[in-house]
């Protein structure tokens, strides 16, 4: 440890401690700009000098600079002499074609429609509800339709994340005793493809909204899957296909409070044979333990975005309970999503 630390557990740890949450913040907003700006990529074939990043981004010269010495303060850049500036290996986790989902998380979650929701939490811890409608004036699925260049991010955020779950899930998972496979909200059928390569004798139905589907023929009219698929176009908030052995909902109820929750799921239920079989999958949270971070920031995304919540399995058995489900059982799969397993009673 440096002499110059202060001692762990000491006042002055405390404060150094808190004082890095606070900076923590504004370096956050100084990634967000070095993702906007496409310094990761302009600077990906070595170092190049301040002013002329300036003019491949058509920034501020001289505000340019300035934000590139706080990038290299902050470690995503390194500074030579001649004010050039190159990248450092954090730097390069933000390239839109690095692995992983990061990069496209950065442009998505510190944009001015995740922070400015955020800014509000006071008021959303106090009422209950999301202030999103109030900031902007429409809901968060209406502002991206407005704005494809940010639904576009998110895309691409969630198809990485979800690339990054799918072996996870269908390793976990016996899909094969099921005839056909529902994928309700399912996008444009990214799982449902992993499930049905890894499982030949299981047809699939991908149901999601009309301009979601649309571009699910890609994924799913392949060699190996076609004839294998139905797409259908709908709202599960209207009603959902029939037809289906078990109906899989990835990443959906959490959008959602308890009671639009229970219609979703009455949704499923009304077109589920007796002993059917409901799939969620979804982040369980633990019933009375401290959660680990990454678990408690999604939860509260999810209240000031969208008035949505992560789940405890206690939560999740009377949501089922009360839509004419039992719950059977909680599946781990290894990632940051487990399989809530019931039955249609």
């Amino acid at each position: 440890m440096s002499t110059n630390e202060p001692p762990a557990g000491s006042h002055a740890a405390a404060e150094a401690g808190v004082r890095a949450v606070l900076q923590a913040s504004r370096v956050a907003q100084m990634m967000y700009v070095m993702a906007e700006l496409g310094l990761p990529e302009l600077l990906a074939d070595g170092p190049r000098p301040a002013d002329d990043l300036a003019v491949a981004t058509g920034a501020h010269a001289p505000s340019l600079y300035r934000l590139l010495r706080a990038l290299a303060a902050a470690g995503f850049v390194t500074q030579e002499p001649g004010q050039r500036f190159a990248l450092t290996a954090r730097g390069a986790v933000l390239r839109p074609d690095a692995p992983g989902e990061l990069a496209a998380q950065v442009r998505i979650q510190l944009s001015e429609p995740r922070w400015r929701p955020w800014g509000n939490l006071l008021a959303s811890v106090r009422s209950g509800r999301s202030t999103f409608h109030d900031i902007f004036g429409m809901s968060d699925w209406e502002y991206q339709a407005r704005h494809p260049e940010l639904a576009d991010h998110f895309n691409a955020f969630m198809s990485r994340r979800s690339t990054l779950q799918q072996a996870a899930i269908v390793a976990a998972y016996d899909f094969s005793r099921f005839g056909t496979v529902v994928d309700v909200g399912g996008g444009q059928g990214q799982l449902l493809a992993e499930i049905l390569r890894a499982n030949p004798g299981t047809r699939g139905i991908l149901f999601d909204q009309p301009e979601v589907v649309r571009g699910a023929d890609a994924i799913l009219d392949t060699a190996d899957l076609r004839g294998r698929c139905t797409i259908i176009g709908g709202s599960f908030l209207e009603a959902v296909p029939a037809g289906g052995d078990a109906y899989l909902l990835k990443s959906i109820l959490h959008n959602w409070d308890d009671a639009p929750a229970r219609d979703i799921l009455r949704n499923v239920h009304d077109a589920m044979a007796p002993g059917g079989t409901l799939l969620l999958l979804e982040r369980v949270l633990p019933e009375e333990q401290t959660l680990e971070l990454g678990e408690a920031i999604a939860d509260l995304t999810m209240l000031v975005i969208l008035q949505g919540k992560e789940r405890t399995e206690r939560e999740f058995a009377a949501l089922l309970d009360a839509t004419g489900f039992r719950l059977e059982r909680v599946v781990p799969t290894g990632a940051d999503v487990g399989i809530v397993e019931g039955t249609r009673r």
